[in-house]
């Protein structure tokens, strides 16, 4: 099965290193709690109990009136994300229309192994996962039979992108696991 998949290291400006460094990874950066790594009800029925500490930086689109009400214009680190995201993207060739969803998500060991399987929207859109610490927790994209099409190892630094496939993470087996998530069309 053929699939659109781009993965891409070294993308990052020194800006970015050291807003990820100084911002993201400090003491002070706000993750709140979320029960549920996944979103969308009715995408797995198995869908394990879990939690997520999350930052939205730009609400889901379908979370939100209109594209005003999506960006949290409160929070600083809109536009240095943006810059993230858009250097990542310069880099594998693709210019998003607009994103969908911004966030920072730390995942924690816990009882379970993965999260649920699911896809970020029900609309068609690209995904962006973008691995900011030394962890673990790898991300596989299934297909339609939950059969794994595609594993990506967890790698401070690497950007991947991916059409809008099932696809789920492992928890890391230590420390926690922190990455910047991001839709777009």
């Amino acid at each position: 099965m053929e699939i659109f998949f781009k993965e891409k290291q070294n993308f990052l400006t020194k800006e970015n290193h050291t807003f990820i460094k100084d911002t993201i990874l400090s003491k002070n950066f706000p993750f709140f709690f979320q029960e549920g790594t996944t979103y969308l009800p009715n995408t797995i029925e198995d869908r394990p109990k879990d939690v997520v500490f999350c930052h939205v930086v730009l609400k889901r689109l379908e979370e939100s009136k209109d594209l005003k009400d999506a960006i949290n214009t409160d929070d600083t680190t809109y536009f240095s994300t943006l810059d993230i995201l858009n250097n990542f993207c310069k880099k594998i060739g693709e210019k998003p229309n607009f994103y969908t969803r911004i966030a920072y998500n730390i995942t924690i060991p816990n009882k379970n192994k993965t999260c649920g399987i699911h896809v970020d929207h029900v609309f068609n859109h690209k995904q962006i996962i973008i691995y900011l610490n030394e962890s673990s927790g790898n991300t596989f994209i299934v297909d339609k039979n939950k059969k794994v099409i595609k594993e990506v190892f967890h790698k401070v630094g690497k950007g991947v992108c991916f059409e809008n496939l099932q696809h789920y993470q492992e928890y890391p087996k230590f420390g926690a696991r922190i990455a910047l998530v991001a839709t777009f069309i």
